[in-house]
């Protein structure tokens, strides 16, 4: 199978259904900014809690 093919299938179908597209990349990017947060807040929130002692 050639890639060309797959990639035109690939960029037809998300034309055809863009609000999906566009839902479901909004879904992931939530998650992925949720999760870089809570892994950058998470040694903070340590090291904050070992300074009260």
């Amino acid at each position: 199978m050639k890639y060309r093919t797959v990639w035109k299938d690939t960029l037809r179908e998300i034309w055809r259904t863009k609000t999906r597209f566009l839902s479901i990349f909004a879904i992931i990017m939530l998650g992925v900014a949720f999760f870089a947060g809570l892994s950058a807040t998470g040694p903070v929130m340590v090291h904050t809690a070992g300074d009260g002692q």
